[in-house]
């Protein structure tokens, strides 16, 4: 898919990676890569940390790409539904449809087979990389219609938490590290633009815990790492698949954190970010 794969500029790398899981990378991403299945197994993943190059022109073409391959796999998902609509319609006419059996019902999105597909294959853009700071390729005000398609360009790797963060076995401080949050009016974020007050992640009916996610962000915090954040919007006139959509806003610091009653009567880990 692509002729050369652009050197990140690394300021840091907390954990080395293997020369062999290395060249399986390159070579994915060049359009190298076996067609099978089988992928590398792979104990240890690199952390870097990236500072953005003058000429950002390579990485945003390879996120145009790969997004543009995530929105034909939809598509073509999309146009299969359709073609099974309007066979089991016709079917019903010739009263064909009972003979038909139906293993499952259910409705499976599109976006998150195109996202498992790509992860099957090693398609995501920085594939077996964890990238603190800005992701080469993506820029302030880019929008993004699923949030799976946030985690196959490598701006939010995960498809349903609020708070995404590496484990501390990828850390040389043996503590997790945030590296980006979703800010949705659905979790009590008080949102004042270049001030977020973000709300931590656990469950509503006990005390949040300082662990997994809340505790990657203290750690960011105390070493100042910057997150990048996500702000997610209600999309009322679109399908339910598409009811939000979200807009990467750049780095903000983590400036204070502090627990507090939340309106569920339970503790709740809240944390002030400030625009970089």
């Amino acid at each position: 898919m692509y002729s050369q794969y652009p050197n990140l500029s690394i300021s840091r790398a907390i954990v080395s990676v293997p020369d062999e899981l290395q060249n399986y990378c390159n070579n994915t991403l060049a359009g190298k890569a076996s067609k099978s299945k089988q992928r590398p197994k792979v104990q240890n993943k690199e952390l870097v940390r990236t500072v953005m190059d003058a000429d950002h022109r390579p990485y945003r073409e390879m996120a145009r790409r790969i997004r543009t391959l995530f929105d034909s796999i939809c598509v073509s998902g999309l146009l299969e539904e359709e073609n099974n609509r309007k066979n089991k319609k016709y079917l019903k006419a010739y009263s064909l449809i009972n003979q038909i059996e139906e293993v499952n019902n259910s409705r499976v999105r599109n976006d998150l087979i195109a996202a498992a597909l790509m992860n099957d294959r090693g398609l995501y853009l920085y594939n077996d990389k964890k990238i603190i700071g800005p992701v080469p390729g993506v820029c302030i005000g880019d929008i993004f219609l699923y949030r799976s398609e946030m985690c196959v360009i490598g701006l939010h790797g995960q498809p349903q938490a609020g708070i995404d963060y590496l484990h501390a076995s990828m850390s040389s401080n043996d503590q997790p590290i945030a590296t980006s949050v979703v800010v949705s009016d659905g979790y009590n974020d008080d949102d004042q633009g270049d001030c977020i007050i973000y709300s931590g992640h656990g469950d509503t009916k006990q005390d949040q815990k300082l662990e997994r996610g809340n505790l990657a962000m203290v750690t960011s915090m105390q070493y100042e790492i910057d997150v990048r954040v996500i702000r997610g919007f209600r999309n009322e006139s679109g399908p339910s698949t598409t009811s939000k959509f979200f807009v990467y806003d750049g780095l903000y610091k983590i400036i204070e954190c502090w627990f507090e009653k939340g309106i569920s009567g339970f503790g709740v880990y809240k944390f002030k970010l400030s625009r970089v």
